[in-house]
Parts: C-alpha cells; sequence; structure tokens
C-alpha cells in the first residue's frame, strides 16, 4: 500500500498543523470543542419519544435486535439501560442476537420475532443501529400485527421504495437538517434517548456517553467532526459502563485514548459477534447492560475469541494471496468459502492491494460478503443495477450479487473512475 506521508524529513512538525493537514481548518477549535447536534434536526424524533412513552406505559414485550458489532452493543445497551432506569421491568425485554454477522431484519431475527409474538403480547420491536430499508419487514409486523417499529440507525436508506411508513425511522442520513453525517448508530439511539429525557426531566443521557465514544471508535466514525470529536473526548473521560472500564483495566495498559481502544477492546467485541456463540454473544450483552453482572468469564471468552479469528483471518488472507486467484483489476473480487471473517479479509487485501478488494463466497447461486475500498464504492456499485446486496458505508459494506453476473460486474468495475 502508497503512503504519503503528511510532513517531509526537513519539516517540524506541530499539533495544529497535523490537525490542518488531516482535513481540520479550525484545529484551535477542534481542540478546545465542546459541542454537540441539536437533537431537534431529528426528523421523527418526537414521534420516537411519543412511541416510547406508550411502550414503557403498556404490559408487553418489548423487543431489542443487536445488530453484530461494538456498535450494536453499544446502541442496544443503551436502549435497555434507559428502559431499566423508566421502570420498565427486565421481564418485559427480550433481546434477540443474529446467529451470525448479518444486520437488521434477517432471516434467523424474523424466525426469532414471529416466535414470541405467537405466544405474547409485543408493545414494541426497536432496532437501534440497523433496520432502516427493511421496509417489507416494517409493513408486516407494523400492519399485520399493529406492533410499533422503531429504528434509530446511522445507515444510508438505499431501498428503491424510499423511506419507510410503516416505521419511525430517526436516522441522521435521513434527517435534511442534521450536519453530522457521521455519528454512529449508538449515537443516533442517544439522541433519542435524550430528547425523552429532556422531556422527562432525567439526566440518564449523560451516564452512558462513554458507550455512544465507544462505538463511534468501533464503527470507524470519522473523528474530524466536531461532534464526534466531543463525544470522544467526554465519553473516554467518564467511563462509567462497569464492563468498558473492566476490558479498559485488562486490556489497555497506560492511558485510554482512541487508538489504544480502537486496537486493543473493539477487536475483541467484534470477534464474539462473529464467531461467538448465541450464549457467549447473550453473555456479552449481559456484561453491557447489568450492573453487578460477573464479567471474569465475559472477559476470558473475548481473549479466546479473538485469537482464535486471528488465526483464521491470516490463515485465509495468506491462502488468497498465496492463491493469486481473483476477478478484476481495479476492483479486486475474492471467492472463498463461508467465513464470518470476510470484512476483516477484505480489509487485509485491500491494505495489500491499495485497491477496492471484495471478498464472498458462494451460496444458492448468489455470492455475498463484504466490500472494502480505500475509496468510496458503495453508491457507484448500487449504480450498476446488478447488486441483491449493497448496504453500509460507502468503503466498508455488505456486498451480493447472483452468480451468473459476475464477469458483467467486473467488467462495469472495470471502467469506474476510482480517483479520489
Amino acid at each position: 500500500m502508497n503512503v504519503k506521508p503528511l510532513f517531509q524529513t526537513n519539516e517540524s512538525p506541530t499539533i495544529t498543523e497535523y490537525l490542518r493537514r488531516c482535513g481540520i481548518d479550525t484545529p484551535n477549535e477542534y481542540l478546545n470543542i465542546s459541542w454537540v447536534e441539536d437533537y431537534g434536526q431529528y426528523k421523527q424524533i418526537e414521534s420516537g419519544v411519543q412511541c416510547l412513552e406508550k411502550a414503557i406505559e403498556d404490559d408487553g414485550c418489548i423487543i431489542l435486535i443487536c445488530d453484530s458489532d461494538c456498535d450494536g452493543y453499544c446502541a442496544t445497551t443503551i436502549a435497555y439501560q434507559f428502559l431499566i432506569n423508566e421502570g420498565v421491568d427486565n421481564e418485559r425485554i427480550t433481546i434477540f442476537f443474529h446467529d451470525g454477522k448479518q444486520h437488521g431484519f434477517s432471516k434467523d431475527i424474523l424466525t426469532q420475532i414471529n416466535l414470541i409474538i405467537n405466544r405474547a403480547k409485543v408493545s414494541l420491536i426497536w432496532m437501534p443501529d440497523a433496520g432502516t430499508n427493511d421496509n417489507e419487514a416494517h409493513a408486516f409486523y407494523e400492519c399485520c400485527y399493529g406492533i410499533p417499529i422503531l429504528i434509530t440507525d446511522h445507515h444510508q436508506l438505499n431501498h428503491v421504495g424510499g423511506l419507510s411508513e410503516n416505521a419511525i425511522i430517526i436516522n441522521n442520513q435521513t434527517s435534511d437538517g442534521v450536519t453530522n453525517k457521521y455519528l454512529c448508530g449508538a449515537g443516533v439511539t442517544h439522541k433519542l434517548v435524550t430528547a425523552y429525557c429532556m422531556k422527562h426531566n432525567s439526566n440518564f443521557h449523560q451516564t452512558v456517553i462513554d458507550l455512544v465514544a465507544l462505538a463511534t471508535i468501533g464503527d470507524v466514525m470519522d473523528i474530524r467532526n466536531m461532534e464526534n470529536r466531543t463525544i470522544i473526548k467526554w465519553g473516554l473521560k467518564h467511563i462509567k459502563n462497569p464492563f468498558f472500564k473492566a476490558m479498559c483495566e485488562e486490556f489497555i495498559s497506560g492511558e485510554v485514548t482512541p487508538t489504544s481502544v480502537a486496537w486493543n477492546i473493539v477487536p475483541k467485541i467484534n470477534a464474539v459477534c462473529r464467531m461467538g456463540s448465541t450464549e457467549m454473544k447473550m453473555s456479552l450483552c449481559g456484561a453491557f447492560c447489568v450492573k453487578g453482572w460477573n464479567i471474569d468469564s465475559d472477559l476470558s471468552n473475548i481473549k479466546k475469541c479473538h485469537s482464535k479469528q486471528r488465526e483464521d483471518v491470516n490463515t485465509i488472507y495468506e491462502q488468497l494471496l498465496n492463491d493469486n486467484s481473483y476477478i478484476g483489476d481495479k476492483v479486486k473480487i475474492f471467492i472463498t468459502q463461508s467465513t464470518p471473517y470476510t470484512g476483516l479479509i477484505a480489509t487485509k487485501l485491500s491494505e495489500h492491494f491499495n485497491c477496492p478488494c471484495m471478498v464472498v463466497h458462494e451460496n444458492d447461486g448468489e455470492y455475498t460478503g463484504s466490500l472494502r475500498s480505500p475509496c468510496e464504492m458503495r453508491t457507484k456499485l448500487q449504480s450498476s443495477g446488478l447488486m441483491t446486496i449493497c448496504a453500509g458505508h460507502e468503503q466498508a459494506c455488505g456486498v451480493g450479487w447472483l452468480v451468473n453476473d459476475t464477469d458483467e460486474l467486473s467488467s462495469f468495475c472495470r471502467q469506474l473512475d476510482l480517483s479520489p
């Protein structure tokens, strides 16, 4: 991978000049920033507050769907602890987990929801950090069962039918008045919780800013953004979550910084999300959510999962490099066996070749997997008209297409302008 240095060898770097060359025009303001965006700029946030009020007052089950990454666990923890703080009995709250690295209303999540609605009253389905584009599921549960659907998400809207009319969707991407398009899913969830707390004279939202900071780092959000800078600055200074604090003590020697969290904590959480059993995922979520949880076994589990993950990723990565077998040139497509690590492998390949790389496996006539890229690619791929899956962020997203369309997709990618 080619690296262009910010400074020449004869230059003397300063922190302000370093920040300028990273794209921050007002470095002094950035260093001393203390600003967050007004939650009132978010579309449907008042409807979201009203939805929560009704669900809390009701006596039915509240379903939380935990997304399969660090951001998802932090967002779910914020939602769970908020509900507990508002007096909801923990027996009314059910958290569902994906069996792999899926997102949104996946097949396994739909199966779990269908099982519970056939035997119990459901007052709310709340999906933090995913669900914006799952219009069909919104319509099914809202129209057929009358269950309110609440989405607090940060992913781009890419459903051909537009924004769902059968769900309350609070999303920085779909709110024109919001300037921070780099807020994570836990951050958007926190905006809704903040709006509720301000209406009800509660300070609960101030107690979970550390989780928003962890999620911001974990989802690799742009921390040149002033709000994200504020969140990380204050969140890491006020770590209150017992499990987050225990991980810092266990895995970080020295100062807790965005870099030390990104390298030493986030990968271990994500390892459980990718390869852990349902029991391990439930226990990890419990460690985050429940005060007094015995966290020693969870610390041990995430270390084991992370160690196994590194071994497996390196094995597949080296195999793909040694085989030197891929489709395309400007955008490289690697086909491998089914693995939960397509994103991690694609990241290593993209860094090695310094170009967009997709790592996929075949499933019923379709290739599915992950894209990682040094430049924006999601929208370009989506414009091909060939993608069955193209969801996530511009430089890191899930992808899918029919096996028979592979040559056409490769030809399309060959014509793309990938200049910055």
